[in-house]
């Protein structure tokens, strides 16, 4: 109980200076992925686990990761609604819906209290002791140096989670579902969009 509290107290607790948005591509066509739905056109990238921040790309346990492009058409506006995006993979009874970015965080978090480290290290040593107990050896690895709050991906995590307002703009975000199964057993992954009247059915794998 202890342990969840801390983890809670980290979500809600805003640290240092707001993160600037996703930086927005292009053109759909710089997306592995695309469609047309009614008053834009969308580009996705599946990034599997992997999420962009400053310090490079960070392995996020549990969820699968798409980032994607909203490029409206000319003098048109688009929202997206809770239920716009669903995700079918192998085995799966029904099609998944997005999980809530806190959610993502939560599990994050957890995850990392359990491993005991809030932020990933390496860290080895080798050497000998002598006769008098006394330690030779040398340790490899930079010191651990605490990340700025901004890079840290359970602030990135939500702060560049997809907007669903009303976008008038290109705009560009990422989409989160919760999948603990192994990468290698979706053999099948399909990405659906309602927008109104318009369906886009994108074909990941399989």
């Amino acid at each position: 109980m202890r342990r969840t509290l801390v983890i809670l107290a980290l979500m809600v607790v805003p640290v240092g200076a707001p993160a600037s948005e996703l930086a927005v591509r292009e053109s759909p066509k710089t997306y592995g992925h695309s469609c047309a739905v009614d008053g834009a056109v969308i580009g996705v990238d599946y990034l599997r686990r992997s999420l962009p921040t400053p310090r490079g790309m960070q392995h996020i346990p549990g969820a699968l990761i798409f980032e994607v492009g909203v490029f409206p058409r000319p003098g048109r506006r688009l929202t997206l609604p809770a239920g716009a995006f669903d995700l079918e993979w192998s085995g799966l009874d029904r099609p998944e819906t997005p999980a809530e970015p806190q959610l993502v965080v939560a599990q994050l978090l957890h995850e990392e209290w359990a491993r005991g480290s809030h932020y990933p290290h390496v860290e080895a040593s080798a050497g000998t002791i002598d006769r008098h107990g006394r330690s030779g050896g040398v340790i490899f690895g930079r010191p651990r140096r605490a990340p700025h709050p901004d890079e840290l991906p359970e602030r990135i995590i939500p702060l560049h989670a997809l907007e669903t307002t009303a976008i008038g703009n290109p705009s560009a975000g990422f989409v989160y579902f919760l999948y603990r199964g192994k990468l290698k057993k979706l053999k099948k992954l399909i990405l659906r969009l309602q927008v109104g009247q318009a369906t886009c059915v994108l074909k990941i794998r399989g």
